[in-house]
């Protein structure tokens, strides 16, 4: 065997080769607040914790922090910085993630700010902080910044909330595929073995 060849493992039995994060987008469900806030498509949002270390999230359901900026769900205060006030009488926030706030007593709602999104060139390589959050690593790459709804960035949606991207009859499915090749491989093997113990017979 070449001293460059890559080596040859045998009899170790089933190993992991590797864990990955899918961010695949999972059902958007209503959450029944204006302050649930989905992401429909690609992208992340980004806040900034006590150290001024960012870090991203999928969404989910925001809040409004004692100065009256609006927060993750874990009270971070995000990046783009919207301050919407502490007795704000209704918040809207369109697809494209401008913020609009009616204060009371005001007749029309005034835009106070706009959510950006950012994406990843390998989401799957995101490190989970906690929390619902990421941050990104080599492998992932550094963030990069771009328009809701614009080159394949995915669009804001006020009231939802995104579930789990498992579709448990799918997985169900690739479970029971993945068995029978298993007993299929298994079956071979033992052919196999019999196949040989039929011929150390014959030398007897």
């Amino acid at each position: 065997m070449p001293n460059d060849a890559a080596p040859i493992f045998m009899g170790n039995g089933v190993a992991m080769a590797s864990l990955m994060k899918s961010f695949a987008v999972g059902e958007l469900k209503p959450g029944g607040s204006a302050f649930d806030i989905a992401i429909r498509g690609d992208g992340f949002v980004e806040v900034v914790d006590a150290d001024g270390v960012s870090a991203f999230s999928r969404g989910g359901t925001f809040a409004v922090d004692r100065d009256g900026f609006l927060t993750a769900e874990n009270g971070m205060p995000l990046k783009s910085s919207i301050r919407v006030g502490t007795e704000a009488a209704s918040i809207v926030v369109d697809a494209d993630g401008r913020v609009y706030v009616r204060q009371d007593g005001q007749g029309n709602p005034v835009e106070v700010g706009k959510l950006d999104l950012v994406r990843f060139a390998d989401a799957s390589g995101l490190e989970p902080a906690g929390a619902g959050l990421y941050r990104p690593t080599q492998r992932s790459g550094e963030p990069m910044p771009g328009e809701p709804g614009e080159a394949g960035f995915g669009q804001f949606a006020q009231g939802f909330i995104e579930a789990s991207n498992v579709n448990l009859a799918q997985e169900m499915v690739e479970l029971m595929v993945a068995q029978r090749a298993y007993e299929s491989n298994a079956k071979v093997i033992q052919a196999s073995d019999e196949m040989l113990a039929m011929s150390n017979n014959l030398r007897k």
